[in-house]
């Protein structure tokens, strides 16, 4: 059954790059692949972030959007990462330290996400791409998620770098 539906998520990231509106549909199925309640791609660029992701609240996003972004400690060590490194919370930054931020008690927490996981999918002068699957309260990535999203991440990257190119910047 995984190994089907971990098909059916590639087939689905191909899909998508061929026809933006379906990016939601991969997203969703990787949530579901992974047991998570929300999965996204970030962009952060010189002008900001942009993120595309399903399983948020729209007030989680747009305080992001606005403010958190460059208080979330799991993307500093993401950026500086090698392309293609996929991780999870506690790989990514000390359990404490994402604890004390005020990403993870003012945003976070009332929203009630606890952990993630995700890796770096492309960096250039202009801009840094990644990814992020998140869990709710008490959930925990496991090895064999890990060992799924480190699957899948190549196929993520080369579905939006197909998309760019049919569709300009993503």
């Amino acid at each position: 059954m995984a190994k089907r539906q971990r098909l059916e998520v590639v087939d689905a990231l191909y899909e998508a790059a061929e026809t933006p509106a379906h990016w939601s549909v991969a997203l969703r199925q990787l949530t579901v692949l992974v047991d998570a309640r929300a999965a996204g791609v970030r962009v952060e660029g010189r002008d900001g972030v942009r993120q595309n992701w399903v399983g948020l609240e729209p007030a989680f996003e747009r305080a992001y959007v606005e403010h958190y972004w460059r208080e979330d400690p799991w993307a500093t060590p993401v950026h500086h990462a090698p392309v293609g490194m996929v991780g999870h919370g506690d790989a990514l930054a000390a359990r404490a330290t994402v604890e004390r931020s005020a990403f993870h008690n003012e945003l976070a927490q009332p929203f009630e996400l606890d952990d993630l996981a995700g890796g770096l999918l492309d960096r250039s002068a202009a801009r840094v791409i990644s990814f992020g699957v998140m869990k709710g309260l008490g959930h925990r990535f496991t090895h064999r998620e890990d060992q799924l999203l480190q699957h899948l991440a190549p196929h993520l990257r080369r579905a939006l770098s197909l998309s760019e190119r049919l569709h300009g910047e993503h």
